[in-house]
């Protein structure tokens, strides 16, 4: 009888213990914030509490779109301790140390405005978008640091620090076929890119360039492979290497055109319309004739 007791007892203490919390307690929240939730549960906060009500407390702060988390634990001595974290926003973005873009142009890089809330996660985000903007300019050792100032309690400014360092120029391009002749005409031609920036866009204009010395000179099959780029220590010379596929040239001769001049034959063919790489240009030419 007597072990009978015990155990109905011990299955009613274990009842309570699950049933009820110790006095609340409120962390991370503002003192209005927690005078309201006093205001409207104040027995909790001096005497035990259900569960149930501290899942309705949980539920009332978070309907309020205020907080960022709400945790609700049991601290060692029994108490319930509801964790709060605030939901904060942004109060400002500043860029400091930008020379080759204005702060409007950045900022919209960015896409972070005032008032938008504040995650860590989308701003480190920014922060390698603007060091992408950069190494498409040819800075690659530029330094993007981002800091965080708690403007309020719960405001936080941002401010990007950049130190742009001197950005990579090319120092030397080189082409690579069986065609001697070819190489050091292109080379010759590219030597105006030299010591200006290697950017995304130079690699265009380096691309536009060589592709007008070979339709021009009728090297109308050649193509050009990805450039080998070679750096120095501190990146900020490079040398870009080419390969250039069939580099052969192809010239035009007429015989036995009595009813059309050469004139007539040249204009037909046009060879300004023809593009590199497109096709036999032997059969092309022929087709138009």
């Amino acid at each position: 009888m007597r072990a009978h007791l015990c155990l109905i007892f011990l299955m009613t203490f274990v009842w309570t213990i699950e049933a009820y919390s110790q006095v609340l307690k409120i962390q991370g929240a503002s003192q209005p914030v927690v005078d309201s939730v006093r205001k409207k549960y104040p027995h909790l906060f001096d005497k035990n509490s259900s569960l149930a009500e501290v899942d309705e407390i949980v539920r009332q702060l978070m309907s309020a779109g205020s907080f960022e988390k709400i945790t609700a634990y049991q601290q060692s001595n029994g108490n319930i301790l509801i964790d709060v974290q605030t939901l904060r926003r942004i109060s400002g973005v500043q860029v400091r140390g930008h020379s080759i873009a204005s702060a409007a142009t950045i900022k919209d890089l960015l896409a972070l405005k005032p008032s938008d809330r504040f995650e860590r996660k989308a701003v480190m985000e920014a922060g390698e978008r603007l060091k992408e903007f950069y190494g498409e300019r040819g800075f690659y050792n530029t330094v993007v640091e981002v800091k965080f100032i708690n403007t309020g309690e719960s405001q936080v400014e941002i401010l990007f620090e950049i130190e742009e360092r001197e950005p990579c120029r090319i120092f030397g391009i080189e082409f690579v076929s069986p065609n001697k002749g070819l190489n050091d005409r292109l080379a010759k031609k590219l030597k105006k890119f030299y010591k200006d920036p290697l950017t995304t866009a130079m690699f265009q204009d380096i691309q536009k360039a060589i592709e007008e010395v070979l339709k021009k000179d009728r090297y109308l099959q050649a193509s050009l492979g990805t450039p080998e780029i070679s750096y120095n220590t501190d990146r900020t010379e490079a040398r870009l290497k080419y390969t250039v596929k069939e580099p052969f040239r192809y010239d035009h001769y007429f015989y036995g055109s009595d009813q059309l001049s050469v004139f007539d034959l040249f204009r037909a063919i046009n060879l300004d319309e023809m593009t590199l790489s497109s096709g036999d240009p032997v059969i092309e030419v022929t087709d138009k004739v």
